[in-house]
């Protein structure tokens, strides 16, 4: 009953706690957009910039300009701004662009900047037209009263774990909790402890990645959800990554972009997310398998912070894979549930439980990484079959299918889209070809947590060995739980454990071998020609390292379980010393990452990062699309009669004013790919488009005519289908869910 008045009364002050925190954040808000506003800082050519004085606030800085080489624009504070008093950054203007838009985000009061916008080299043709500074009421205010909220949050946060941890009380399962959820907090922060400064860094696709950030952002402001087609990709020619990447987790970091939050802190909060998510899952599943809560967090120790999953993390910025690893966990538990009579005759499968793990497993799968999807999908696939006498029963194959059902429906929002474009379209990625068997790791490597963090896997194919490629190996600890599993497996043949660590121990071999370049990718290739393309698909053998870091995971649970059961000391021991090894591996991993960094990103707006994204991505490109013609954005005509200028240039919707002094029709060609979804409308009439030179759009143009003409995607209605039965199936889920927690089904 005490505890009972003491939670209602923790209840109560959390109420009221929020409750002001709300209103102190809608007060901040409200007084900043009517009492601060607008303000234009300046407006001009550029010539006659000064030190300007800022009060807080988001500030846009509109460049307009002309040159045949790089430009910057430059930001100075004045020496007595705070560290954390703004946030700014330099901002590249590429020759082949004409405006560029950076931001300035002022915390502390009055501060002083001076502005100058130069050529990066000497050239007698860079020209700045017009330049503006404005504050911008919207986001100031949204971004005032959003950090307010993350400073309740935090003090409130604070005071829980405070408050968890003084609580005095004699039942041991709470005590537990505390130390558990506090563990996970610290696993959380380690994790992702490399970007805890004031940058990200690096990472070969951290830019590919912020440009998915900002492409969500400005296609929602622009009116498009979802964003379908990206338009900071291609020199803003409009990209389809929405379609043929699953994106649903970017949007949050998204919506912190739009309000204005810095593009690289929004990077580092979906970090954040995924680390925390993973952290979650990875602790739920381990501890449900082996019924040992304890043991599935020094599980989700092991995984988190396997080297595989931190070099995603750090150095390939491999987002969609290791958002993929944070559900992995999750499809594995619900198969080990489905086969749990494999080790425990006597242990019932809870169906439901099994159908929701499978189920939130896989629409985490396959909207963050498809490749990990199909991988996983292989591997148990080729499990089930060799389990097939225990997977050939009325109610476990129901159980499969109708999981299996479930997850499609779940996801159809994004397989519809995918499967259109591929049968709309011969796409670069069908024509990919990867010498991917060269690209393998040596043995050597597979220990080695070092090596040229910039680098790629290229330097086998080029004959330079080892030397100056980025580091492809598990790890020392997964090595040696394998080492483990191994020693048990032999020595123990009466082990209730012996077939889940057998399945883990192959599952680990196989993958590694498949992750080097000892697999004869290349013999399969020319022996099966058809296996050809699938193998490519991969593009590297190494991608097979998320599955030896996740079965080595499940067996070092298992190991671990089995050694508590059978000797404490020797429980002890394997639990500290793998916990230690782990930990102090990835924390020199991270450190020797940072250390020798070559380079960093802090980018607050696309603009920043726009000269790597033209052709930073062309897996979906059209085939034969010329790179050469994608630096300009002029509208091409059919004739000099014709005349075209981009009124409005928010991709996909686009504005352009024409003028046809011919009596005849004809046609112009905006800065758009013509991929599938665009319509274009003139005084309420859609004009007949088609497939233009190099790819781009021909719109159709009315003789002797001028006005607008209006462009814009629209997604298929089979789409929309697809969208509303994904909606509908986890409205359905979710309700069946709470009706069986709430019954105990």
């Amino acid at each position: 009953m005490l505890n009972g008045n003491r939670r209602l009364k923790l209840s109560k002050l959390s109420l009221i706690y929020w409750g002001i925190a709300l209103l102190v954040c809608v007060l901040l808000f409200v007084s900043d957009v009517f009492f601060s506003g607008s303000k234009v800082m300046y407006d001009g050519d550029g010539s006659d910039l000064s030190i300007l004085s800022y009060e807080r606030g988001v500030y846009a800085i509109d460049v307009d300009y002309s040159s045949d080489c790089y430009g910057m624009i430059s930001l100075t504070p004045s020496s007595d701004l705070d560290q954390w008093g703004a946030s700014y950054k330099n901002a590249f203007m590429p020759d082949y662009s004409n405006h560029v838009t950076s931001y300035l985000y002022i915390n502390q009061s009055d501060s002083k900047f001076e502005i100058a916008i130069y050529p990066v080299q000497e050239s007698d043709s860079f020209n700045v037209s017009h330049v503006c500074v404005v504050r911008m009421r919207a986001r100031s205010a949204v971004y005032r009263a959003f950090r307010m909220f993350v400073r309740f949050l935090v003090i409130y946060l604070i005071s829980y774990v405070i408050f968890e941890l003084r609580k005095g009380t004699k039942d041991r399962n709470n005590i537990n909790n505390r130390l558990l959820i506090l563990g996970m907090f610290l696993l959380t922060l380690i994790s992702m402890m490399g970007f805890m400064q004031s940058y990200i860094p690096g990472g070969q696709d951290a830019e590919f990645h912020l440009a998915r950030i900002a492409s969500i952002a400005e296609g929602i402001s622009s009116g498009s959800f979802p964003v379908r087609i990206y338009p900071c990709f291609v020199n803003d020619y409009g990209y389809p990554l929405g379609i043929m990447y699953g994106d649903m987790f970017l949007y949050p970091s998204a919506l912190l972009h739009l309000i204005g939050m810095p593009l690289w802190k929004c990077y580092v909060f979906y970090v954040a997310m995924i680390s925390a998510i993973t952290v979650i899952i990875a602790n739920y599943s381990f501890g449900e398998m082996t019924g040992d809560r304890n043991i599935g967090f020094i599980g989700s120790v092991i995984y988190t912070l396997s080297i595989w999953r931190l070099n995603d993390v750090y150095i390939r910025a491999a987002a969609g894979e290791y958002a993929a690893m944070a559900f992995l966990p999750l499809v594995v538990l619900g198969f080990y549930k489905l086969f749990s009579n494999i080790d425990e005759d006597d242990k019932k499968r809870d169906d439901n439980k099994v159908l929701l793990y499978l189920v939130i497993g896989y629409f985490g799968l396959i909207q963050t990484h498809m490749l990990t999807t199909i991988i996983t999908t292989v591997f148990l696939s080729v499990i089930g079959i060799v389990l097939c006498r225990r997977i050939l029963i009325k109610s476990k194959l129901m159980l499969i299918l109708k999981s299996a059902g479930i997850a499609f429906l779940a996801n159809l929002c994004f397989i519809i889209p995918v499967i259109d474009y591929y049968r709309s379209y011969d796409l670069a990625v069908e024509h990919q070809s990867v010498n991917i068997q060269d690209q393998g790791a040596y043995l050597s490597q597979l220990y080695m947590t070092g090596g040229l963090f910039s680098g790629g896997s290229y330097s086998l194919q080029e004959s330079y060995g080892i030397n100056g490629e980025m580091p492809l190996g598990i790890g020392l600890a997964m090595l040696i739980i394998l080492g483990i599993l191994l020693f048990v497996i032999i020595k123990d043949d009466k082990n209730k454990y012996r077939t889940i660590l057998i399945i883990c121990g192959v599952v680990a071999m196989i993958s590694i071998w498949m992750s080097t370049c000892y697999f004869p990718y290349d013999f399969i290739a020319r022996r099966i020609g058809f296996l050809a393309r699938i193998i490519n698909r991969v593009q590297f053998p190494w991608r097979y390292s998320v599955i030896t870091t996740m079965a080595l995971s499940v067996a070092s649970v298992f190991l671990i379980k089995y050694f508590k059961e059978k000797e404490r000391t020797q429980f002890l021991i394997i639990s500290v010393s793998l916990l230690l090894i782990t930990v102090v591996q990835a924390v020199s991993f991270v450190s020797e990452r940072l250390e020798t960094n070559e380079y960093y990103i802090s980018a607050d707006c696309v603009d920043q990062i726009a000269a790597s994204l033209i052709d930073n991505d062309t897996l979906y490109w059209m085939q034969g699309m010329s790179r050469d013609d994608l630096d300009s954005r002029e509208i091409i005509a059919s004739s000099e009669d014709i005349r075209g200028l981009l009124v409005r240039e928010d991709v996909p919707s686009v504005d352009i004013a024409f003028s046809n002094t011919s009596d005849s029709a004809g046609w112009i060609e905006p800065p758009i790919l013509a991929y599938k979804g665009y319509h274009a409308y003139y005084q309420g009439d859609e004009l007949q488009i088609q497939e233009g030179d190099n790819y781009r759009i021909r719109v159709e143009v009315p003789s002797a005519d001028d006005g607008v003409i209006s462009i814009r995607f629209i997604e298929p209605l089979i789409w929309r289908i697809g969208e509303v039965i994904s909606l509908l199936t986890w409205i359905l889920v979710s309700v069946w869910a709470i009706r069986c927690h709430k019954s105990r089904c």
